[in-house]
């Protein structure tokens, strides 16, 4: 069960923050967002790619991949409405990437999972910052071989380290203290989120589907207002015009067949019905 990580919890400047200033260790490359494309996608996956591209946008708008061994296992953006993840995320990127620079840092496979969890977990601790000792809390953290992020947050800002199987990832020093603040304890999830890819496929695929059953019925309604009876016949004999899969050219299909074969009030009463 995946739930939004801290997006709900911390303060919007926070978590950009966080995401902001992730462990930028090996930068692959800097590409205007126009070149980020399909072909580079593919290549990111066939390569195994582990990291995370950073999408710069403008008026100071952030948006993020996290990529596992070729896979993106996260997406985010930040907008005026807040902050979006998981297929949302990436959908709404897209149209941005024209107007974006990105920048491709490569980061060890261990510790994606552990960033993913900063917007995809579903269970966070949160303490206040002054009654944790650091030391105690980190051989806690060993002992139990937690998995996830520390985040403290500090109204505007915040800071995460990043832990998988007890062990600190990417280098980040634990620090002796604690600066005033709240801090999350957030774990990660057991299974690895769906690929994004595969989710925005799949969605396109369901929305494709009921657009055509819906084009399919609202042809059905319409013809049983106006021949009555005789319309199962009338579709029976036009199946294979009923089987197209692509909404759009079902509906043009459907359209000249109507124009065509009835008069022009049937074809207006489908155009209404089907929106």
């Amino acid at each position: 069960m995946f739930g939004r990580g801290i997006i709900d919890t911390v303060s919007q400047p926070t978590l950009g923050c966080i995401l902001e200033f992730l462990p930028q260790k090996e930068m692959g490359q800097t590409m205007p967002g126009t070149q980020f494309d399909a072909r580079m996608l593919h290549h990111l996956e066939t390569t195994g790619f582990s990291g995370f591209v950073h999408v710069k946008l403008e008026a100071e708008w952030l948006g993020g991949l996290l990529f596992f061994q070729g896979r993106i296992l996260e997406a985010w953006r930040q907008g005026l409405g807040g902050f979006e993840n998981r297929a949302e995320a990436y959908r709404n990127l897209q149209p941005l990437l024209d107007f974006a620079e990105v920048e491709i840092y490569a980061l060890a496979k261990e510790a994606i999972p552990c960033i993913a969890a900063l917007t995809v977990a579903s269970k966070i601790q949160t303490y206040e910052s002054h009654q944790i000792i650091p030391s105690t809390m980190l051989g806690s953290l060993r002992d139990n071989l937690f998995s996830g992020a520390v985040v403290l947050e500090q109204s505007r800002t915040g800071q995460a380290w990043f832990f998988r199987g007890g062990q600190s990832q990417l280098s980040l020093n634990f620090p002796n203290r604690f600066e005033a603040g709240k801090l999350h304890l957030v774990t990660m999830p057991r299974e690895a989120p769906e690929d994004i890819l595969h989710l925005v496929s799949a969605e396109a695929n369901k929305d494709t589907f009921g657009r055509c059953q819906h084009i399919r019925q609202s042809v059905e309604t319409i013809l049983l207002e106006h021949i009555g009876v005789n319309s199962k016949a009338v579709l029976e004999a036009n199946k294979t015009m009923l089987k197209i899969t692509d909404p759009k050219k079902l509906q043009a299909e459907l359209e000249a067949w109507l124009g065509d074969t009835f008069a022009p009030a049937v074809l207006k009463a489908f155009q209404d019905r089907v929106g």
